[in-house]
């Protein structure tokens, strides 16, 4: 029982991490320099929240997917990549994915054990 409630506390968060993300993806494009970087800092801040959580449930996946987005944040800052154009589009793709299986938890949080490993379609 308390599984549950802990998972459903994880999808709310979960839910509120990705929408704060995908405000900040959309604001990324336009934001000066110094901006930019306190704006990839706080999403790697929230990254990062998201996948200890996603690791804490067995959601291999989720986390390494996250570690993608974490990584490409990251070469933002380096600037080893831009900040525009498909780099953007594939911060959202990352995004909507993770939200894709966010939601796939939600239909199935009844049948899922703590480390239990879940397979993503």
């Amino acid at each position: 029982m308390g599984e549950h409630k802990e998972l459903r506390m994880f999808l709310v968060e979960a839910v509120r991490i990705l929408q704060s993300l995908e405000d900040q993806i959309l604001r990324l494009s336009t934001a000066d320099t110094a901006q930019t970087y306190v704006m990839i800092d706080k999403m790697i801040c929230l990254l990062h929240t998201l996948k200890r959580q996603a690791l804490f449930f067995g959601f291999m996946e989720m986390a390494m997917l996250i570690r993608q987005a974490v990584f490409m944040l990251q070469a933002i800052v380096y600037e080893s990549i831009s900040v525009h154009g498909e780099n953007i589009d594939l911060l959202l793709d990352i995004k909507n994915t993770l939200k894709a299986m966010v939601r796939e938890l939600c239909g199935i949080r009844e049948n899922i054990r703590v480390g239990e490993r879940v397979e993503f379609h």
